[in-house]
């Protein structure tokens, strides 16, 4: 199991963050579960640490941060059939955790993880560029992009 850790998630300092790696990696190796952690130190570092973890051969990504770093990871993906992604949500804002009804409690969070049943979720990729796309996940609805109109409406200009 890979952990992608933010310590920039969730304001004050990394507290909130520090405080739920302990408590995950508790629970690791209580049921002696190997892990890595991997530290994202600049935007779009998760995205890079995915990469490179799959790349690699991993198996099971486990995001400790909020919706940007969910966000970086998931950009990271290649292949969406052969690695889980878990979140321990201990953002700021947590939207995607609460649209889902994920624990909020790590320990929790964690558990879920290691015991739960993998399930798919709806994810669209936006294209910004022929050679620069991006992957989104989301709870159901479009509106949970409710910011990014600039496409639709470059759509518009072309109609007559």
């Amino acid at each position: 199991m890979d952990l992608i850790v933010n310590y920039t998630a969730g304001g004050k300092h990394g507290k909130k963050v520090k405080k739920t790696l302990s408590i995950v990696e508790a629970r690791l190796k209580e049921k002696n579960i190997k892990y890595a952690v991997h530290h994202t130190e600049y935007k779009g570092h998760g995205t890079i640490i995915t990469r490179e973890l799959i790349k690699n051969g991993a198996t099971s990504i486990v995001v400790l941060g909020g919706d940007g770093t969910l966000h970086e990871v998931i950009n990271g993906f290649s292949n969406f059939d052969k690695v889980t992604l878990g979140l321990v949500p201990c953002g700021t804002g947590n939207d995607f955790a609460t649209a889902l009804k994920l624990p909020r409690d790590p320990l929790k969070a964690i558990d879920l993880i290691i015991d739960g049943t993998p399930k798919y979720t709806d994810f669209m990729q936006l294209l910004q560029t022929a050679e620069n796309s991006k992957f989104c996940r989301f709870p159901g609805s479009c509106e949970y992009f409710s910011g990014i109109n600039i496409f639709p409406n470059s759509l518009v200009r072309d109609q007559p």
